[in-house]
């Protein structure tokens, strides 16, 4: 069966963690961003949060995630493979890119 959103849990300070969820078709973009020596994180941007919504790859379940990324689309295998040998912590890959926004 299609899944059409992807659930995830919300983590604010001060605040109990909450269980969320993102419509796959609600994602607007993806900004990988190089954590260098610690996790590599996702903020995905969608049309119903004023607030991207952070993924960790090293997350329960981030590189399956990553991984449906590519598969919708949402963030090419092209662009993932030049997040994979990035190496410099704190660099960003857009998708769509910045310009195309």
């Amino acid at each position: 069966m299609e899944q059409t959103e992807v659930g995830f849990t919300v983590i604010e300070s001060g605040r109990k963690p909450s269980n969320s969820a993102v419509a796959w078709s609600d994602i607007q973009s993806v900004c990988f961003v190089d954590g260098g020596l610690g996790s590599d994180c996702f903020y995905i941007h969608t049309t119903n949060r004023p607030d991207p919504v952070m993924v960790p790859t090293e997350a329960t379940g981030g590189l399956a995630f990553w991984e449906t990324l590519k598969q919708r689309n949402l963030f090419p295998p092209e662009i993932s493979g030049q997040a994979v040998r990035s190496t410099d912590q704190g660099s960003q890959l857009w998708w769509p890119p910045k310009i195309e926004r």
